[in-house]
Parts: C-alpha cells; structure tokens; sequence
C-alpha cells in the first residue's frame, strides 16, 4: 500500500470521528483556520508551478497531479460537509430553544392580558402554577 493510500484512509477515519464525535470549539476553530491556510497557500503554489503538483504526485505513488488534487480535493469535501453538518446541527438546537423561549413569553403574556381584562385580582398561587 502506498503513502498517500494510508494518508487519505487515515485523513477519511478522522473526518469520520469529527463527524460522530464532539469537538472542542478553541482547538477545533485553530485547526480549520490552520487547515484553511495551508489549503490557500497549496492552491497558489500548484497554480505558480503547475508540475511541481505532478511531481509531488509521482513522488507519492500517483500517476498524475490532477489525481492527487482530485483526492486533496474529496478529502476538503468530506471535511467541510462533516463541518457544516455540525454547525447546522447546532444551528437547530438554537432555534428550538429560541422558540420555545418564545413560546413560554407569549403564553405568559397572554394569561396577563387576559387576567388585566377580568379587572380580577389573581394570583399564580390560585390559578394552579
């Protein structure tokens, strides 16, 4: 098996951790900007010098560079889907908590109009809350 063969299946297991397992959110914002600038400075390297990406290729057992910017590029793939899954996930649980707090407002606010509206003195204690 080659290098890049155990690179890429040990870069699909990590990704498949982040996926079911929870990060921390200091390490995890440092390794994605980290992740990020390398992927940029990468990028601008290939396009400065195109067949260096076809060498570091034959260096690692591929073929061609456009394979291994392919592969490079399925891995980016799976790592920003897993991200993205995450920050939706997130995303969700706050606005079901969002709306529930609302929910709990507006319900309260209603019981008191309708309370101001009796002209009745009540209180929580007699209503059964």
């Amino acid at each position: 098996m080659t290098l890049i063969k155990l690179l890429l299946l040990a870069a699909i297991v990590v990704i498949g951790l982040l996926a079911f397992r929870g990060s921390r959110k200091a390490l995890h914002k440092v390794l994605w900007r980290a992740y990020v600038v390398l992927v940029v400075i990468a990028a601008g390297l290939a396009v400065l010098f195109p067949d260096a990406l076809t060498e570091v290729a034959n260096a690692l057992g591929i073929g061609r560079g456009a394979d291994l910017l392919l592969y490079l590029l399925v891995v980016t793939f799976m790592l920003v889907s897993v991200v993205l899954f995450r920050r939706i996930g997130a995303l969700e649980r706050r606005y079901t908590a969002l709306a529930r707090t609302l929910a709990v407002q507006e319900a309260l606010a209603t019981r008191q109009e309708s309370w101001a509206g009796d002209g009745a003195d009540r209180t929580e204690s007699s209503s059964g809350l």
